[in-house]
């Protein structure tokens, strides 16, 4: 059993109704997301979402060209679906615990840790890209509303992920992705 169900206690029923339709949307935009991501880091970065196989490239694209940290985001949205499947206010507390110790990571820990690796390159993508809330407009020119730009800013090409799809890693990245989502899901 993973923390959301520890702080409900037991395990409710969903009540079925509109609450419920939009918290199982949620949960599948917050899931596809996080496993987005995480082909993501296996395919274009070559490593994976933990800390003990980080990414040998930059990731830069899909998801990453919005907020620098969709992946916890994305784990966010399935707990807050959780939150509305269940009707547990608990659960929208802890996810907003969860984004708090997330924040807390990514400056303490991540940011410092992606600047030594890939240098000027992090830095730049740190100036163009947002930590957590994408700007508007690039979101309105991705979903077709205006003028398509989905290139990913410019970065210096030495540790940038490669434009031709690599090898993937396989059933031990996925492994490792459905890991940490049950870390802090299940």
């Amino acid at each position: 059993m993973g923390i959301p169900y520890l702080l409900m206690g037991e395990v409710p029923a969903p009540e079925l109704g509109p609450l419920a339709v939009f918290g199982l949307l949620v949960i599948g935009a917050g899931a596809s997301i996080y496993f987005r991501c995480a082909w993501e880091f296996s395919v274009r970065g070559l490593g994976t979402p933990a800390p003990i196989a980080p990414t040998k490239f930059l990731v830069v694209g899909g998801l990453h060209r919005y907020v620098r940290n969709p992946m916890y985001l994305g784990v966010a949205l399935v707990i807050v679906g959780e939150a509305a499947l269940f009707r547990a206010p608990h659960l929208a507390e802890y996810a907003a615990l969860m984004l708090l110790i997330a924040h807390l990571f990514v400056i303490f820990y991540e940011e410092p840790t992606l600047h030594r690796q890939f240098g000027d390159s992090y830095d730049e993508y740190r100036r163009a890209v947002p930590r957590w809330i994408p700007r508007i407009g690039k979101c309105i020119r991705a979903i077709g509303i205006a003028r398509i730009d989905l290139a990913p800013p410019p970065l210096l090409p030495s540790n940038v992920c490669p434009p031709a799809r690599a090898p993937s890693y396989g059933r031990q990245t996925s492994l490792t992705a459905f890991c940490l989502l049950i870390i802090f899901q299940v």
